[in-house]
């Protein structure tokens, strides 16, 4: 399941129902998935088990999923709950959704995805197509045999390029295997579309999954792919997805929530109609929505992608520079390369200071790229550090107490109740051997950060700890002193 909006660190619970479509109300299986996401988008997955007493196959059945959750609401307030009454979050229960429904299939299922490998980008003698394969239903620890051909889109049948005997043993039951074809030296001129066709067969099981052995001459067939008009088998692809293009979808790592130094956005970029095996750097601004030219961070990734198309993430820090909070800003990416141009071929002798521009994501507008500062109420007054800590009143009120009485009486020792130099009280009836009126309390003022007590220094229990703001206003720290 793919979500967005949640609250990272709080935690919820997915529960899912798999229903017969048929009916659109029978319970087949149910599952349950308790997370704590680190982003406020992201995906998780749930497994549904089907229930014992569906004995027959049921042809078609639909995901539904419920999102509760017992420490926020659908707004990401904090709202306890019991785990019996949740705060209801989200639902997706649609009985036509596609993407939610599985259906009951005679025996294994073949897919395929055909890209070029790196180096020559058309079908002509040498190039190498790799198809990734895709199969369900397999049984785990059999030997199975893939068998490639690639077929002219012209005429659906003439032999551009061919695979026999490719063999593998699948771990489970679903899972992807590579195949490489190479186009055949006859092929001199460049063909405009091929195709990607697969069979597969195995010598130790039909495809119910039952062992009928049987000799490599005539094997047990299993499944195919052939499908002359699947974009997916097809090469090269289109135009619009030979061409590189890269979108981005940025958010704060988890810990940040204002774009101010230090901060950290974490922008996930999605590409498409790049060369695989080839290496790719991605350089990324982060960008003052206000006047759209300010760059307040920066960061870079390079990567070597395995396919033409996915996903990879780019961490920006924000610079030291940036003390206040910044009300918006946005993901800029470039993408380049000194490896191959922006149509895929090779250019050595590039350098990484003039490397090949790929493609690019700057749209200031775009609210994907765009990370909002999260105001957590504004600063506390420092007045507020008075209330819960009355030890801390005191401190200060004792200090200011004893200031004046020494501007008064500057030799008075005060007695049998000494006062200590960190403002600290001695316990009743005894002396803190240290004169109030001697150096340590007269003509220092404290640093930032604390002085350690000399050895002998009497010690006191803490009677209270103050708590409230985290940090001091201006002109607090000469305050208490």
């Amino acid at each position: 399941m793919t979500y967005e909006g949640l609250v990272p660190g709080k935690e919820y619970t997915l529960k899912a129902e798999l229903i017969n479509k048929e009916d659109g109300k029978s319970v087949l299986g149910t599952g349950e998935k308790t997370f704590t996401p680190e982003k406020s988008h992201g995906m998780v997955p749930v497994t549904i088990t089907v229930n014992d007493d569906v004995k027959e196959p049921v042809e078609a059945a639909v995901a539904f999923e419920e999102l509760t959750s017992t420490e926020v609401d659908e707004n990401g307030k904090d709202k306890p709950a019991d785990s019996k009454t949740p705060n209801e979050i989200a639902d997706h229960k649609d009985i036509n959704d596609k993407d939610q429904t599985v259906t009951s299939e005679e025996g294994p299922k073949v897919s395929t995805n055909a890209d070029f490998e790196g180096g020559l980008r058309e079908v002509v003698a040498g190039a190498k197509v790799v198809d990734q394969v895709s199969y369900e239903g397999l049984v785990p620890g059999k030997q199975y045999t893939l068998d490639a051909q690639l077929i002219s889109k012209e005429d659906g049948k003439t032999v551009l390029g061919e695979t026999k005997g490719h063999t593998f043993v699948p771990e489970s039951a679903n899972g992807t295997e590579a195949v490489t074809i190479v186009v055949d030296e006859k092929v001199t001129e460049p063909v405009e579309a091929a195709v990607a066709f697969e069979t597969l067969t195995s010598t130790q099981v039909d495809k119910h999954g039952e062992e009928k052995p049987t000799d490599k001459d005539n094997p047990n067939h299993v499944g195919e792919h052939k499908d002359i008009n699947d974009k997916d088998q097809t090469v090269p692809k289109e135009a619009s997805e030979k061409t590189p293009k890269i979108t981005t979808n940025a958010d704060f790592e988890k810990g940040s929530h204002e774009v101010i130094a230090g901060a950290k956005i974490v922008d996930d970029v999605t590409y498409e109609g790049l060369v695989p095996g080839k290496e790719y750097t991605l350089k990324a601004e982060l960008i003052n929505k206000e006047d759209g030219k300010s760059v307040l961070g920066t960061g870079e990734k390079t990567f070597t992608p395995e396919k033409s198309h996915g996903m990879v993430p780019v961490t920006i820090t924000v610079n030291d520079d940036v003390k206040e909070p910044v009300q918006a800003a946005v993901a800029f990416e470039e993408l380049t390369s000194t490896e191959v141009n922006d149509k895929g071929e090779e250019t050595p002798g590039t350098t990484s200071e003039k490397p090949n521009h790929i493609a690019d994501h700057k749209d200031i507008n775009d609210k994907d790229q765009t990370v909002t500062s999260k105001k957590d109420g504004g600063k506390t007054p420092w007045w507020l550090i008075l209330i819960p800590g009355i030890g801390l009143g005191k401190i200060i009120k004792d200090h200011f107490d004893e200031v004046g009485h020494q501007e008064e009486n500057p030799n008075d020792s005060h007695g049998g109740k000494g006062h200590q130099p960190n403002h600290q009280d001695a316990p009743e009836g005894e002396n803190s051997g240290h004169d109030n009126g001697s150096s340590d309390a007269e003509g220092q003022e404290p640093g930032e950060v604390g002085n350690a007590l000399p050895a002998d220094a009497p010690r006191a229990d803490i009677k209270s700890v103050p708590s409230g703001a985290t940090e001091l206003e201006p002109g607090m720290q000469s305050y208490i002193k």
